[in-house]
């Protein structure tokens, strides 16, 4: 129960922590200035035509996204890769504390 009630108050701080930080935030925000934001942002969405799918592209980006050729790798080249890297990485160990069953005797 104490345990619950550290957790509660901790909330309760982070909550008026991040309530005071928001506020003085948006405090220097004037009310004339959002709404000329507000009233230019309404202007530019009624010059656009209405769109009933995300796939209808906004006038002025239809160009398409330019197509990047990616050269293909032989995947023999990727094993050789992994196999080089995994030597690197278990060798050592390999060496300095071999296995029971590698040991002679």
């Amino acid at each position: 129960m104490e345990m619950f009630l550290m957790a509660v108050c901790l909330t309760f701080f982070g909550v008026a922590v991040s309530a005071m930080a928001f506020g003085a935030a948006t405090n220097g925000v004037r009310q004339q200035q959002a709404t000329t934001l507000d009233s230019k942002v309404d202007e530019a969405l009624a010059s656009m035509p209405e769109r009933f799918f995300a796939r209808d592209a906004a006038p002025g980006f239809s160009v398409p996204p330019p197509v990047v050729k990616v050269p293909r790798v032989p995947i023999e080249v990727l094993l050789a890769q992994i196999e080089r890297w995994c030597r690197a990485a278990f060798v050592p160990g390999w060496v300095a504390y071999p296995p029971s069953w590698t040991l002679p005797g």
